[in-house]
């Protein structure tokens, strides 16, 4: 039985009458909240939906879940005997010999069964209950329409004997006992054993006629019932019940309880249903105005429901209850995954967002550092431009410094070229060509010069005295090296060097 933190409905349909009970199932806490009755002879089907839904917004719920208990006067019943104990076995038997205690084919009925025991060796025996498809079809449209939900379809003799089970521990007793209940227009008469029904019948009296016509009312009704101890006795079901219990209390069930006992020596107790289960105010007030109306039926449910193994609910309704169920959960399901993307995508772009003003903030707060960096930085550059020039132009006052600094007094210059790669060519006289050596080796012996050649040297007469010519290379310290200029350099002087050396004899000559 499902859960309704509101509760839920409990409804018996009959052809006459109409019965509703507001059930709240919270577990250890049962209770009946409130009762409806309505004669509905002669009333159309949507007119009866009318009413169920007029009654479920006066008890306060909105779309409840329903259970349908469905009187035994539409339900054939019959106790047959399975060769097997294995209830897949008993299922697929019933399954097969169903259509044979009925009229109608197996498309058109609903069956369910009661296992209440092992007799013999290898035998179960079974209480096959067979109801008409249109009539639960036609139960569960007006129900429908009415805007509830149908869950179960349960059978009236069965939650009557799981009732009395619990409430009386029936469930203890290893005798059948018999249940009258007794309602406006009809009685039903249920055999229970060990908490379960085997037997049952429907009794056409009720307490209108046995309190409103004549005397031979109680007659019928004693042989209704005498009628149903015999069919069972001549079933070979069980032993007869040694007992009988009328569901209420009453001045015809009173006399009903005598004429039982004085005419067929059936012994009986009255025991009031109601006591049996909280009844809230609003539920007992219906209870006393309507004292001919029994309401164990519909009342029986909120104790009995869970157990019971008869549901005539048909498998194309449950079929269709479980793909609204999983349509459902697909849809719950689908909200969740979309509710957790969205979730993470908030989470995302709340981080894109903080981190981006935090980045903001602190471009903000240094916009101003970058600014006076960046002065700082154009003037540092400045700076050393200014300084790189500054010290490229005191290369050459260095470079003349240190010749000052080297050349002997008796050696005299004529030029000195400087150029922007850093080569110095100097040429000059001297008055002797061993002066003209030594300053070749001071020249190679100076930090601030490199790369020391001696062009030329030539002995020549100057102002009638002997002197030798000379022209040298060389290069700053800092200037970078050039091979290929080196190597220009080295055959220019090769081939200077030829004739000079020729020159040279003929002086020395």
């Amino acid at each position: 039985m499902a859960k309704n933190k509101n509760g839920q409905l409990s409804v018996v349909l009959t052809e006459d009458t109409l019965k509703i009970a507001h059930l709240k199932v919270a577990p250890g806490n049962p209770e009946v909240s409130n009762l409806f009755f309505r004669e509905i002879k002669g009333l159309s089907d949507d007119e009866i939906s009318s009413i169920i839904a007029q009654t479920t917004m006066s008890f306060g719920l909105k779309k409840p879940q329903v259970i349908c208990v469905l009187s035994s006067s539409f339900v054939t019943t019959k106790n047959i005997e399975i060769p097997s104990l294995d209830p897949g076995e008993i299922a697929s038997i019933i399954e097969l010999q169903a259509g044979r205690h009925t009229p109608y084919s197996r498309e058109e009925i609903i069956i369910g069964y009661i296992n209440f025991g092992v007799y013999q060796k290898n035998y179960s025996k079974v209480l096959l209950a067979i109801v008409n498809r249109k009539v639960v079809m036609r139960q569960v449209d007006i129900l429908e329409n009415a805007g509830v939900r149908v869950v179960k379809i349960l059978f009236g003799p069965e939650v009557r004997a799981a009732f009395y089970a619990q409430t009386l521990h029936l469930g203890e007793e290893l005798k059948p006992t018999g249940i009258l209940d007794v309602d406006s227009f009809s009685t039903d008469f249920t055999i229970t054993l060990r908490g379960t029904v085997i037997a049952c019948r429907n009794i056409p009296i009720g307490i209108r006629q046995l309190s409103e016509e004549s005397p031979e009312s109680y007659e019928r009704f004693i042989g209704e019932f005498k009628q149903s101890l015999d069919s069972y006795q001549s079933e070979d079901i069980e032993q007869l019940p040694t007992e009988h219990i009328l569901s209420d209390d009453g001045e015809d069930q009173q006399a009903l309880q005598e004429a039982l006992l004085n005419t067929l020596s059936v012994h009986s107790r009255i025991v009031r249903y109601a006591e049996k289960v909280p009844v809230a105010e609003a539920a007992r007030q219906v209870l006393v105005a309507k004292k001919k109306t029994t309401f164990l039926d519909v009342i029986s449910p909120v104790l009995a429901a869970e157990k019971s193994q008869i549901d005539f609910l048909p498998e194309e309704v449950r079929v269709q209850r479980s793909l609204e169920e999983q349509g459902r959960e697909g849809l719950r399901f689908g909200a969740l995954i979309l509710i957790f993307l969205v979730v993470v995508g908030l989470m995302v772009m709340s981080k894109l967002y903080f981190k981006g003003a935090l980045l903001e903030k602190i471009k903000n707060e240094y916009a101003a550092t970058q600014e006076e960096a960046k002065k700082l930085e154009q003037i540092s550059t400045k700076t050393r431009l200014v300084k790189s020039y500054l010290t490229s132009r005191l290369i050459p006052l260095e470079a003349i410094t240190e010749l000052y600094r080297i050349i002997p007094n008796d050696v005299y210059l004529n030029s000195l070229v400087i150029d922007e790669k850093g080569k110095i060519m100097i040429d000059g006289t001297s008055d002797s060509m061993s002066q003209v050596f030594a300053l070749v080796g001071s020249l190679e012996n100076s930090d601030l010069f490199k790369g020391v050649k001696t062009r030329s040297t030539t002995a020549k007469k100057e102002r009638g005295k002997d002197v030798a010519a000379f022209e040298i290379v060389f290069r700053l310290e800092s200037a970078q090296d050039d091979g290929s200029e080196d190597l220009t350099e080295d055959a220019a002087e090769q081939r200077v060097k030829a004739p000079d050396a020729s020159g040279s004899k003929a002086v020395q000559e």
